[in-house]
């Protein structure tokens, strides 16, 4: 199962890559559906660490960087653990290109693969989730690199956990 976005951005590409490659392991600032992550200590790659943890509400995921090119923008993880049961396998390609000096344009591409019995009965529906989670991490990073500021979803998932843990 594949999902794909692009979102256009009216930001330089490297203020894009800034976000996404060179901050790699700060996804949880931004994106709505991750509570917190962090680089873990002791796997040097190319932006500090190599393995991201990455806190959601449904657990915790640590992914492994697998790509990453700052020359052409960009870059590929996949999960190494966290992921549900049927899902055999899971991981992102993202790609920052320039669309003229002011603009940008940003694509990722969610792969995951399910276990058979998983894809028959679930499919369909796993496919509809991982689009709706596409298009809130589109928007939440469109919202960050663009102003600065986290979007409205981002900044009410906040609130809740700061709720939860007063």
């Amino acid at each position: 199962m594949e999902i794909e976005r692009r979102i256009s951005l009216d930001v330089p590409a490297d203020r894009a890559w800034q976000v996404v490659g060179d901050r790699f392991h700060d996804v949880g600032a931004w994106a709505s559906m991750i509570d917190t992550s962090e680089a873990v200590e002791g796997t040097v790659g190319p932006t500090g660490q190599a393995h991201r943890t990455c806190v959601t509400p449904q657990g915790t995921i640590q992914e492994k960087l697998v790509d990453f090119d700052p020359e052409r923008r960009t870059l590929a993880y996949e999960v190494l653990s966290g992921l549900p049961g049927f899902v055999r396998r899971g991981g992102n390609t993202w790609w920052v290109s320039a669309d003229g000096p002011a603009r940008s344009e940003v694509r990722f591409r969610m792969a995951f693969e399910l276990s058979p019995i998983a894809g028959l009965l679930m499919g369909w529906m796993m496919k509809r989730q991982m689009s709706r989670m596409a298009d809130h991490v589109a928007d939440d990073l469109k919202r960050f690199v663009e102003t600065g500021a986290v979007s409205a979803r981002k900044a009410a998932r906040a609130r809740r956990i700061a709720l939860a843990s007063a």
